[in-house]
């Protein structure tokens, strides 16, 4: 009786070992499922991560090509703008040739007479000095059957017609040209009709000065930046 008295704690401690062993081993299964189930979670958050990172480098990729094509489309719009004044340049041009009447330079030379020197059979005679009612003296001992006439076409703005008033008043170079004051230019461009009155001559003399010093690639650069000769604000 005694030895069983004994026994019974024994018994009941090794009981409940037994079944603190099988609860401990069912929350170890229980954690581990927990466990398993977070790390299937982060898997999936790691996924969307690099999901959204290749959509964040994809949009970065669409910004660079939109800014992109933004440039493209500026540096297109100037290219057609300096080929537009261009155009409307050669069709100014063009218009007046063919529509203005051929008696519109025979007015142009009444309203600004030129006085001219009959040459001397001398080769030693200087040739004389050619002046206009607006002022222009041509450049000492230097007329049109001496002096090799310039393009004044190249003058942003000049175009045939007005190279032909020029040059019936007596202005064939770019030297006579920038030494004209834009009075004295806008007389002429007057004295020639309603036509012409529009056109303004204020950078004329600059360009003149700097096509006739040989400035070429300056003066490209200027009137890249000027209107019809005018200069933009």
């Amino acid at each position: 009786m005694n030895s069983l008295c004994f026994l019974f704690p024994i018994l009941a401690g090794l009981g409940g070992l037994l079944v603190g062993w099988l609860l401990r081993g069912v929350r170890i299964k229980e954690l581990n499922q927990e466990l398993s189930e977070r790390n299937t979670q982060i898997e999936h958050l790691m996924a969307e991560n690099t999901e959204l990172n290749t959509k964040w480098k994809a949009a970065d990729q669409l910004a660079m090509e939109k800014q992109r094509l933004y440039d493209d489309l500026y540096t297109d719009y100037g290219k057609l703008n300096i080929e537009q004044r261009r155009l409307l340049k050669e069709k100014e041009d063009l218009e007046a040739q063919m529509t203005t009447p051929s008696g519109t330079v025979q007015q142009s030379q009444q309203n600004t007479p030129i006085e001219r020197t009959e040459p001397a059979e001398s080769a030693s005679t200087k040739v004389s000095e050619k002046s206009i009612d607006t002022g222009i003296s041509s450049i000492s001992g230097q007329t049109a059957s001496t002096a090799s006439p310039d393009d004044l076409t190249k003058i942003e703005g000049i175009g045939p017609k007005i190279q032909q008033l020029f040059n019936d008043a007596g202005i064939f170079t770019f030297a006579q040209l920038a030494g004209a004051s834009v009075e004295q230019l806008t007389s002429i461009l007057t004295a020639a009709g309603p036509r012409y009155q529009s056109h303004q001559p204020n950078t004329w003399p600059r360009q003149a000065a700097m096509a006739r010093d040989g400035e070429w690639q300056a003066l490209e650069k200027w009137q890249d930046e000027l209107d019809g000769g005018k200069e933009t604000i």
